[in-house]
């Protein structure tokens, strides 16, 4: 027997089985994003992608950075826009530098993946993420590194 609950115009569903048997009372941990929400208040880049719209605003999600640093500085210097999501896929070789990116305490920058997208990280023999003293409240979350 399936438990859903109706919520708005759409129903949510959730069974739980263990060992191919219905499980009641089941104590599960659920990870809820919405797909498709893209915030406005963020920056977004698509490293050694191509600026598709080289007089339109940049750091959009229809016109996002091309390189990781910029949409960083963009950030540092944007207190309003602290976020900046890194769009999926696989990106060899990229070392990303942050130096002099700066932020506050409790208005950190966050590099992050959109939801729904997976961003993976390949190094060869290089720093994933090169941090020096000048940088300063940056969270960098939710990336998987090879």
């Amino acid at each position: 027997m399936e438990h859903c609950e109706r919520l708005t115009d759409r129903t949510h569903c959730i069974t739980a089985k263990e060992n191919g048997v219905m499980a009641y009372n089941k104590a599960v941990n659920l990870k809820v994003e919405l797909a498709g929400a893209t915030p406005t208040n963020a920056f977004y880049v698509v490293p050694n992608g191509m600026v598709t719209n080289p007089v339109g605003v940049q750091g959009s999600i229809g016109n996002p950075y091309t390189s990781i640093e910029t949409a960083l500085a963009a950030a540092s210097l944007n207190p309003s826009k602290r976020t900046v999501y890194v769009r999926g896929g696989r990106y060899d070789n990229i070392a990303v530098q942050m130096n002099n990116i700066q932020a506050t305490e409790g208005n950190d920058i966050i590099l992050t993946h959109l939801a729904g997208e997976r961003v993976k990280f390949s190094f060869d023999g290089l720093s994933a993420f090169d941090i020096n003293e000048t940088a300063s409240h940056i969270t960098v979350d939710g990336f998987e590194i090879d």
